[in-house]
């Protein structure tokens, strides 16, 4: 399972300190996104700003920090992309750097009850860097100005980190609600045993569901939620809207099934069905048949998988659908 970067910096304090490496301003092109994060202990390393001379040279900063001990000490480096790190992209990267040392922070441990809304809010001045995190509906600390507030509302509706610079002082606000795009998987052979495995590293809150309860991998259910049920064309009924779907039993009724109350509802995001050209034909004539209109049936895509990437291995078959399901169904600013 992925763990987000609030859960990784709570379980590297209990063994020491740890530096928090952040991407807050991006000019031009770069590898990585405002908001990218990197932790940094003694010995290890988690996440990724974007690798290259960048991540490279990040890292021995970071380092540096651990090394001075400058209890809760934050900084701020701004790098060129260019001739500086002789890096392609052409752009310039901001930075930010920050050294914890406790092993527990108030901010950190309300953070990690995971509570739905929360906002992480950060304010950066003269090399320290105080945090605050909270219902995003609440009201918020005094310290974060109430222009500053109103300009983080806004952004935050269409992106997951914001940052206001004013008087010498940097505010961050950092949304924590999971963004994922909700999907039904139905089906667990070969090609879906390949697909679950990628989709842990994806924002999708993966629903799947499939009668034999023998098929579902140990561990599976800290990243996804299992329906071993007898019918799966009921657990299409308690969908959220917004879903993509994606239908792969191991029987072509059931998959009919499953596709004809899919196509019922009028709110989904996505709708695959793995098989052959012959298999969407003899479908949509079925389904055409129980009332489906024309329109509707259009939603229904089959094959799956981006097309040119020929293959009939399970795992080929499932790096292509990835590869489409993040095309089709996921913003960019999710990815």
């Amino acid at each position: 399972m992925t763990r987000h970067w609030i859960d990784q910096l709570r379980h590297s304090l209990r063994s020491g300190p740890c530096v928090v490496v952040t991407i807050t301003g991006v000019r031009g092109s770069a590898p990585r996104e405002t908001g990218s994060h990197m932790l940094i202990t003694d010995g290890r390393q988690w996440g990724s700003i974007g690798g290259g001379n960048l991540e490279h040279q990040s890292t021995a900063q970071a380092r540096d920090l651990l090394a001075s001990r400058q209890e809760d000490h934050a900084c701020e480096h701004k790098f060129g992309l260019g001739p500086a790190l002789n890096q392609c992209c052409g752009g310039s990267v901001t930075v930010l750097f920050e050294l914890f040392c406790e092993p527990r922070y108030e901010w950190l441990e309300r953070c990690s009850e995971h509570a739905p809304g929360e906002v992480l809010l950060t304010t950066f001045h003269g090399g320290k860097a105080d945090k605050w995190c909270q219902d995003a509906a609440a009201a918020w600390p005094q310290a974060v100005p109430g222009p500053v507030q109103k300009y983080f509302r806004q952004q935050l509706n269409e992106q997951s980190f914001a940052v206001f610079s004013s008087d010498g002082q940097t505010y961050f606000a950092e949304d924590l609600r999971p963004r994922k795009v909700p999907l039904a998987l139905f089906g667990a052979g070969h090609v879906a045993q390949a697909l679950v495995p990628l989709l842990d590293q994806q924002p999708f809150e993966l629903h799947w569901t499939d009668s034999r309860s023998d098929l579902f991998p140990p561990g599976v259910k800290d990243f996804a939620q299992v329906h071993q049920v007898a019918d799966p064309v009921g657990v299409v009924r308690i969908m959220p809207p917004g879903t993509a779907y994606l239908v792969m039993t191991h029987s072509h009724e059931l998959d009919e099934d499953i596709c004809d109350a899919i196509l019922q509802r009028e709110d989904i995001a996505w709708l695959g069905l793995i098989g052959s050209e012959t298999k969407r034909r003899r479908f949509e004539h079925r389904l055409a048949a129980k009332g489906h209109t024309s329109k509707s049936l259009e939603r229904l895509v089959s094959p799956v998988g981006l097309a040119g990437i020929r293959g009939k291995r399970p795992a080929t078959i499932a790096v292509t659908i990835l590869a489409q399901l993040l095309r089709d169904c996921v913003p960019e600013q999710w990815r």
